[in-house]
């Protein structure tokens, strides 16, 4: 399947799913998202600056066992965007390089992962727990690879051309159970489009048992939630082995003896446990080299522990 998408993802994918039968009904055995190979390139536009559309597509392709995304960029991703008339690159440049860097994450899940359900699963599924905040229409979709992990999906269609405004953007904490054939510890790796990542160890005390975890999002954002069983026991503190400076500065030019913001500045923080962080200006980062007392180029140096 391979198509140009505007508009609504929200009304532009069921409208597919009619179709094409992504889900077994209506007496229909076989569908496009139960057999391989599965090819559903997407080719879509950069042009939504804060990313809302593209988030969306690229997560209800992979949901519905696309193994493949393509995107069409007219200018909003050049590394040379000072050259091309503007000051700094798109938002968005930010959002699609972390998605990007979600789905290589997960290729191996994605490359051999179909739709579940929890009557076929061979062993992981998610769903969200009743009864929570459903502004967005928050959907949470399953893929289980071939060699058993499972792939969740959690997305909010409903928002998908909102933009940045409230209440799309309200921060909600949604609770999951999870359902495993086989009684152990399960690994949960939470990936965020907002370029966080969380781990957590879920107990599942039986075979055919549930445990639930809970992850904090926006309604703009799509958590991958990778799951795959474990040894491990409980998640270590984690050490820091990187850290970078996530999205623009916002602020890069100063009049004479202006003070420095340092809420210009987000560093993104990784640790050895598989977390990831967003750190703002303010929270322990040290800034030196800055100076407004004289006209000219300055160079700031950041430090974090």
């Amino acid at each position: 399947i391979g198509s140009m998408f505007y508009g609504n993802a929200a009304s532009l994918y069921p409208n597919l799913d009619k179709v094409y039968n992504t889900y077994k009904k209506e007496g229909v055995e076989n569908t496009y998202a139960t057999g391989f190979p599965i090819l559903f390139p997407t080719e879509i536009s950069g042009t939504m600056n804060d990313g809302s559309v593209a988030k969306q597509i690229i997560a209800q392709t992979i949901a519905r066992g696309g193994q493949g995304v393509g995107i069409y960029c007219y200018g909003e991703f050049y590394d040379n965007f000072e050259k091309n008339g503007t000051k700094y690159p798109k938002a968005v440049l930010g959002t699609v390089e972390t998605m990007l860097q979600i789905l290589k994450d997960n290729i191996d899940i994605i490359h051999s992962g179909v739709p579940a359900t929890k009557d076929i699963t061979s062993n992981i599924f998610m769903e969200m727990k009743p009864n929570q905040d459903t502004q967005g229409n928050p959907k949470l979709n399953v893929l289980e690879g071939i060699d058993g992990r499972g792939l969740g999906v959690l997305h909010f269609p409903g928002n998908s051309n909102t933009g940045n405004s409230s209440p799309a953007n309200n921060n909600r904490t949604i609770a999951i159970t999870l359902s495993a054939k086989e009684a152990g510890n399960y690994k949960v790796n939470i990936a965020k489009t907002d370029g966080t990542a969380d781990v957590k160890i879920v107990n599942v005390q039986e075979d055919n048992g549930e445990a639930e975890f809970t992850l904090d999002t926006t309604g703009l954002d799509v958590s991958y939630i990778t799951v795959e069983k474990t040894e491990e026991t409980e998640i270590s503190e984690g050490t820091l082995e990187s850290i970078e400076i996530y999205g623009k500065v916002t602020k890069t030019e100063y009049t004479l003896n202006e003070e420095f913001d340092p809420t210009s500045v987000k560093l993104r923080a990784k640790y050895s446990n598989g977390v990831v962080k967003l750190i703002n200006g303010q929270e322990g980062i040290t800034f030196t080299g800055f100076d407004s007392d004289t006209v000219g180029e300055k160079t700031v140096t950041l430090q974090y522990q």
